[in-house]
């Protein structure tokens, strides 16, 4: 497993890795990646409430999307219904007024897999 690996670069700005060619006096990206071994993870199925988001940094939230599983393909499904419904679960959670989503990635097995078509 890897992580970002500390660097003081990161007080002034934050890190990125640019997905384009950047022209030649920027960099693609400021950061390099740790590898760790010793990171422990477990299945947590059963144990979804015992998490205490404030002291873990994370929950499990469970809701029911009116989008079906066919639907997921439909890019403006998913942008007008499913990342509204997404952000609106995130606020009544935090309690917050606003949350802002910038990007989704939806994964997708291809129908070559599981030969690698890098797609």
């Amino acid at each position: 497993m890897h992580f970002l690996e500390d660097n003081n670069v990161f007080q002034s700005e934050k890190s990125y890795l640019l997905a384009f060619e950047p022209p030649e006096r920027i960099s693609k990206l400021n950061m390099t990646l740790q590898e760790h071994n010793d990171v422990l993870v477990k299945d947590i199925r059963g144990q979804e409430h015992d998490s205490i988001f404030d002291e873990t940094g994370y929950a499990i939230l469970n809701f029911q999307s009116q989008i079906q599983y066919k639907d997921f393909h439909d890019e403006k499904k998913i942008n007008h219904i499913y990342l509204k419904e997404v952000a609106e679960n995130l606020k009544a959670f935090l309690g917050t007024m606003r949350v802002q989503i910038y990007e989704h990635l939806l994964r997708k097995v291809d129908a070559l897999f599981p030969i690698s078509t890098g797609q």
